[in-house]
């Protein structure tokens, strides 16, 4: 897992890269990174992303990962379809950036807060998953979390 020393060039360059996607406000980073972002030994997980569009919230909804997905069509299609564009262009570039597990976030003009990817419905569920994550990386990596945040951090990568 990659430090905040690490990250922290790589952080302000995609800052930069989603500000200058189309229909992009704002740009913020949150969650474990700005938690301990006076911490530069620190082991990120991911790096999570808020972007802050233009766009109505159904224009971001209506966009799938089916076979017959927005994000495949053509621009002129995607007018015939009544999709909205900008917001396929926007997605289809915000989610390219995903190197050290970035968590996309966004929201839309009309005040929602949308997240691509899974999100558990209650607590007990996210502590669920969790639970069964960090179990299937400790029989994968031989190491329990513990164990490789104590490691030295040649090993750890």
């Amino acid at each position: 897992m990659p430090t905040i020393a690490d990250l922290q060039p790589i952080v302000e360059q995609l800052c930069t890269d989603v500000a200058n996607i189309p229909g992009v406000k704002d740009v913020y980073i949150w969650g474990s990174y700005i938690h301990h972002l006076n911490q530069p030994s620190y082991a990120v997980k991911d790096i999570d992303i808020i972007a802050t569009t233009n766009f109505d919230s159904g224009d971001l909804l209506a966009i799938d990962h089916s076979k017959h997905s927005p994000l495949y069509m053509h621009t002129n299609d995607l007018i015939d379809e009544g999709y909205n564009p900008t917001a396929v262009a926007f997605t289809k570039t915000f989610l390219t950036f995903a190197k050290y597990n970035v968590d996309h976030w966004a929201t839309s003009k009309n005040g929602k807060l949308l997240h691509w990817g899974a999100i558990a419905d209650s607590q007990d569920e996210w502590a669920e998953l969790h639970d069964k994550a960090e179990k299937r990386a400790t029989t994968i990596l031989g190491y329990t979390r513990g164990q490789l945040y104590k490691t030295s951090v040649d090993k750890r990568r």
